[in-house]
């Protein structure tokens, strides 16, 4: 990631909130933003009430990208939250009405048309029985 510092208030302001990093449900996915093919591959979500960020890795993230979201999940509260800012959203759980904020962590994706390409010759290769 590039270099960032949080302004002091920015590193005060979620400073005695406490971090847990979970293995997600969710898979990671691709999506374009600024026209650049990025890969999310964990989220965070920031309960106020209970002071709390957490950080889901998703189902087929690599090694080095759950290392990465854990390093990221121990910076939230020393400020990294405020690097994309702009970038929480606002959510409701359907479930309880308890409201928390989410972000997702993601990086620009190798050039996915290899591997559309790949998943393409397997899907070819497949063949379907209809007895």
């Amino acid at each position: 990631m590039k270099n960032f510092s949080p302004t002091e208030e920015q590193a005060r302001k979620y400073a005695d909130y406490t971090v847990e990093v979970r293995e997600g449900s969710l898979p990671l996915f691709l999506q374009t933003v600024d026209g650049v093919v990025c890969r999310f591959y964990a989220t965070a979500n920031r309960f106020d009430d209970t002071k709390t960020f957490i950080v889901f890795t998703k189902p087929g993230s690599t090694p080095l990208e759950r290392e990465e979201a854990a390093k990221w999940a121990l910076d939230l509260p020393r400020g990294e939250w405020a690097r994309f800012q702009k970038h929480w959203f606002d959510c409701v759980r359907r479930d309880n009405g308890r409201r928390y904020f989410k972000q997702h962590l993601g990086h620009p994706a190798e050039d996915p048309c290899p591997q559309l390409e790949l998943e393409m010759m397997i899907d070819a290769t497949q063949t379907v029985d209809v007895s």
